[in-house]
């Protein structure tokens, strides 16, 4: 059994961690429930055996420690129906399709069940057994086909001023390895000092397939992170430099600093 922090303890933890604007409580009236958050266009959903990347947080439910975090994980990788997810989780993530975003709350019942795999120093330490949990999960990937962009923060940027095929947009980004020997390392940036932003026009093919499908979701001053897939990017050649190797999975981090529309 784990053991229960002190009430000192918790409450320097829910200072910390507990989110802005979290759900207020409403007592579970079914043992899993789930709501789509953010909806994507694609129509791929995932089944048994198939392998998933997933992004998540969890928190406490109810209680006086309601709102607290439990775990958080940007890339958890497992196989379904091979009893590596936490089972309230897998029945959802068969109902939505990639790219997708669901908030998932499951009472007592399953709580035992759950286990922090991405546990950290000072992940806190509870008796769920007494806990309802809050998940936030977002789709990543089903068998590396990735969901294309998502967002690093809610402030999305100016709505008035969405990007549209055509448009010349300057950006801010830094490009990082998914997967693969240099899994994270940072292999480009324009985000130092006397670095200049990228131009480009939209849609012309003048940057990776990724980028161009990807900036059209984005407005001015979006900040997003974007997940491109090698045959998104550089493909089963990689770049002439051999900077990116081939069959290479990609992640940005990018800020639209300037979007000028084009001319009718």
């Amino acid at each position: 059994m784990a053991k229960l922090l002190n009430e000192t303890e918790a409450q320097d933890l829910i200072r910390v961690k507990k989110r802005k604007n979290f759900p207020k409580f409403e007592k579970p009236k079914q043992d899993i429930k789930a709501k789509i958050l953010e909806k994507s266009d694609s129509k791929i959903k995932c089944k048994d055996n198939d392998k998933i990347t997933l992004s998540f947080n969890t928190y406490v439910y109810g209680g006086d420690k309601h709102g607290l975090l439990l775990d958080s994980n940007t890339n958890w990788t497992g196989v379904i129906g091979r009893y590596e997810l936490f089972s309230p989780w897998e029945k959802v993530i068969k109902e939505i399709a990639l790219g997708d975003k669901v908030r998932v709350i499951t009472s007592q019942k399953h709580s035992h069940l759950y286990s922090l795999p991405s546990a950290k120093h000072d992940t806190p330490q509870l008796d769920l057994e007494s806990q309802h949990l809050l998940a936030e999960l977002d789709l990543l990937s089903i068998n590396d086909q990735w969901r294309t962009i998502k967002p690093l923060e809610k402030e999305t940027g100016d709505e008035n001023t969405k990007i549209e095929k055509g448009d010349l947009v300057s950006v801010e980004y830094s490009g990082f390895f998914h997967g693969g020997s240099k899994h994270g390392e940072m292999f480009d940036s324009n985000n130092k000092p006397q670095a200049k932003p990228l131009f480009f026009r939209v849609g012309e093919g003048k940057v990776i397939k990724g980028w161009d499908e990807s900036v059209t979701k984005l407005c001015l001053r979006s900040k997003a992170k974007l997940y491109i897939s090698a045959n998104y990017a550089y493909g089963d050649k990689g770049t002439p430099d051999k900077t990116v190797p081939k069959n290479q999975d990609l992640i940005f981090e990018i800020k639209v600093l300037e979007v000028k529309k084009r001319e009718s």
